[in-house]
């Protein structure tokens, strides 16, 4: 438990392969050969411990907070100085993914769960406005058809949005 909490702590990604090879290597290490590191011994050690897989997503954990504190403490401080609020913009650019599936889904213990490939169609949305809020963007929507599925039932975009269509 002490080097999960070690590889957990260093978010380390810690996939079942692991909590088998990492039990059978500290045992050898004691000299105990018994140890077999079955599925039920790893079951039990989850249980007892309430650990769980969960699917791994973003990108927040491969930033060292301390570092971007630091940047924005110093360096945004000295670019943000020299601009109005009402000259700074932020646009963002989104996916609006059309029949998308989750990844994880509910079904009987023990028994297989078969996915297919995902579907991909999607329509891009880009936003903007300025810091101090009093100038928002025209809405961009970019996609391959004319009407998506996924907008099928909107009758009328917002005044402001701008479509663009991509034949291909």
């Amino acid at each position: 438990m002490a080097w999960f909490k070690q590889a957990h702590n260093a978010n380390t990604s810690i996939e079942r392969p692991h909590l088998k090879e990492k039990p059978l290597h500290v045992a050898a290490g004691l000299g105990i050969d018994s140890l077999l590191a079955s599925d039920g011994w790893i079951d039990h050690f989850k249980k007892i411990h309430k650990l769980v897989y969960e699917t791994v997503s973003g990108y927040s954990a491969i930033v060292n907070p301390e570092t971007v504190m630091d940047w924005k403490s110093k360096e945004l401080t000295k670019i943000n100085g020299r601009y109005q609020p009402k000259d700074m913009v932020n646009v963002v650019e989104t996916g609006l993914f059309c029949n998308f599936q989750s990844s994880k889904t509910l079904t009987y213990e023990g028994g297989f769960c078969h996915g297919g490939t995902k579907p991909k169609q999607r329509v891009t949305v880009v936003l903007g406005c300025n810091a101090d809020g009093t100038e928002k963007l025209p809405s961009l929507v970019t996609g391959k058809c004319n009407k998506p599925h996924c907008c099928r039932n909107v009758k009328n975009s917002p005044p402001d949005t701008q479509q663009i269509l991509i034949h291909g």
